[in-house]
């Protein structure tokens, strides 16, 4: 006897004791994996050999569209059309029967096209299913075959001319002189469209390549005047008007970059304008940051393009901006230098009204970077 008590009763209570420390050591220990598991961009679930749901991270739920209180306990949905499911469920039995490790790749299209890895691994009559999405790889790949092609029509067209023009006057000797001109002032036009487009693929390429740009303390009113003056040697005879409202202080921003910019939506204002251009403009402080309102009246943009115009090589009417000179690039340069500045920008437009296009960039913090 131990103070009143056996040994048998010490050793059970102990026993009792240590188990219960155990049970709460593992549940701890399981809570702190779960925690883990659903931080993961990976999907992850866990099913018995009967299909019931034994545990589903947080990007499972996302991926399989099922919350964790409806799914864990029950077995593991099924919806018609629902690729995902279909094929996780055939690859979990399969895993289970051959006791193997199976993948597969699933593409589904849902209005946008996803595309996911899947690992059904079996283990002591459970299943383990990794999804991996892959969706962002195959966008990327896509969008390079989609540079790729676009890049090769926009040169295709201006070479197509400039051979034409050349072999005619190769074949033909006598052409009136006026007739020689025009040619050579055709040539000399697309010519200098494909030099602009190779500048600007070049300028893009260089522009993602930069991890961060320079960033220097700018004074914004100094840098749109000497936009403005560029824009209007250019088109003498638009009509721009600006505002600006309160004290703006300095931008963070790398100055030849952000005029870059500014230059392109101005141009475009202009060019996409019945001359005389009417451009208005206004700037103002919003909370941290600059705001620039670039406003026209030309022909407007189609509500259902609205959407596309940033994206590289797209137009709205592709007959119009051939003949005006552009590429579809413009749009796209002015998007990623401003959110290499951590700024944005909004476009709102009626079709044979005008666009207006909202920039937003943030201003110095402090002594740091504004001294």
């Amino acid at each position: 006897m131990i103070l009143g008590i056996s040994l048998p009763i010490l050793f059970f209570a102990l026993s009792w004791i240590s188990l219960k420390k155990l049970k709460q050591w593992q549940e701890q220990r399981t809570r702190d994996h779960e925690e883990v598991f659903d931080v993961l961009n990976e999907g992850i679930l866990k099913v018995d050999d009967q299909l019931r749901v034994l545990y589903l991270n947080n990007a499972a739920c996302r991926i399989l569209s099922i919350s964790k209180r409806q799914a864990l306990g029950k077995p593991l949905p099924t919806r018609e059309g629902d690729l995902l499911l279909e094929k996780s469920v055939e690859k979990i039995r399969s895993s289970q029967r051959l006791r193997c490790i199976l993948t597969d790749c699933i593409a589904s299209e849902e209005g946008k096209k996803t595309h996911f890895d899947l690992i059904a691994i079996p283990r002591n009559g459970e299943s383990i299913v990794i999804f991996q999405d892959t969706s962002s790889h195959y966008r990327i790949l896509e969008m390079g075959k989609d540079f790729v092609a676009s890049a090769s029509h926009e040169l295709r067209t201006p070479i197509t001319i400039i051979r034409g023009f050349a072999e005619t006057l190769q074949e033909t000797k006598d052409l009136p002189q006026e007739m020689i001109e025009s040619i050579l002032e055709k040539v000399v036009r697309n010519c200098q469209r494909m030099e602009t487009l190779v500048k600007n693929l070049l300028m893009l390429a260089d522009i993602d390549s930069i991890p961060i740009p320079n960033y220097q303390p700018c004074d914004l009113g100094s840098l749109m005047e000497e936009c403005l003056r560029v824009v209007r040697s250019v088109y003498p005879t638009a009509q721009i008007e600006v505002w600006q409202e309160g004290e703006l202080n300095r931008v963070e921003v790398e100055p030849s970059l952000l005029e870059l910019a500014i230059l392109n939506l101005l141009g475009n204002a202009a060019k996409y304008s019945k001359a005389p251009a009417e451009i208005k403009i206004r700037m103002q402080k919003e909370g941290e940051e600059a705001k620039i309102v670039i406003q026209d009246r030309g022909i407007g943009i189609p509500s259902q393009d609205l959407d596309h115009i940033f994206e590289r090589f797209y137009t709205v009417n592709k007959a119009h901006s051939r003949k005006l000179g552009g590429a579809g690039l413009g749009l796209s340069l002015v998007r990623t230098i401003l959110e290499k500045h951590r700024g944005s920008i909004q476009v709102e437009s009626i079709l044979n009204e005008g666009s207006t296009f909202t920039v937003k960039i943030p201003l110095c913090q402090g002594a740091r970077i504004c001294t």
